[in-house]
């Protein structure tokens, strides 16, 4: 019978942590630089200087270990997605700021989330699909609930169309490739992200936001 995923019998639960989360970034730094097919677990292993068994205990293979990176790295901007949706009026800036916050420390997920996207007969579409759903159903209701509010858009803004620019803004530039940053004279740290978000924060309500008096 399959173990279940949990971890090593073992005093030092610190450690045993430091091992589960060795293992998800050595995962994440493989999965974005590679096809999940060139990745073994044996790499995996390797780049987080652990024992490949280590996989088994917490993850059972590299398929529930893709999964928990997958799940655990965008963890932090669901539960900010969950606040803002109940603090009643989110503004769409804002979740561009936190967008980037949350991306910042890993900048190339966003591109492994469109590659894995792509081809839904792959197994990477398998194991993500279920996770960006979930994403989803926090994400587009919630900008659907603040875009949708009376005199947030102006008259003649189709919300849908909104809806795309607001993720447009947070979503490209960690998709554009090194050439057309480097071209633009951007850096994905902290410092420019936050002028970026704060920019785009003043074109949004500029452009398509309602002005207020």
């Amino acid at each position: 019978m399959a173990a279940s995923p949990g971890r090593p019998k073992s005093s030092n639960n610190t450690a045993a942590d430091d091992k589960r989360a060795q293992l998800l970034a050595a995962a994440l730094a493989l999965f974005t630089a590679r096809p999940y097919a060139m990745v073994s677990t044996r790499q995996i292993a390797a780049k987080a200087g652990v024992n490949a068994s280590l996989i088994r205990y917490y993850f059972l293979d590299k398929a529930g270990l893709f999964e928990a990176m997958i799940v655990e790295t965008l963890s932090p901007f669901l539960r900010s997605l969950e606040q803002a949706k109940l603090s009643g009026k989110p503004d769409p800036a804002a979740l561009i700021h936190l967008y980037y916050q949350v991306m910042q420390p890993n900048p190339d997920l966003p591109k492994l989330l469109v590659r894995s996207l792509w081809d839904p007969a792959s197994v990477e579409y398998q194991l993500l699909a279920p996770v960006f759903s979930q994403f989803a159903q926090y994400a587009l209701p919630l900008m659907q609930q603040v875009l949708g509010q009376p005199d947030v858009l102006q008259e003649d803004v189709d919300i849908n169309a909104g809806r795309l620019a607001v993720m447009s803004l947070a979503i490209f530039p960690f998709l554009a490739p090194k050439m057309v940053l480097e071209q633009l004279q951007l850096q994905l740290n902290p410092e420019s992200l936050q002028r970026l978000a704060q920019q785009h924060g003043r074109l949004l309500h500029q452009g398509i936001f309602a002005r207020k008096e």
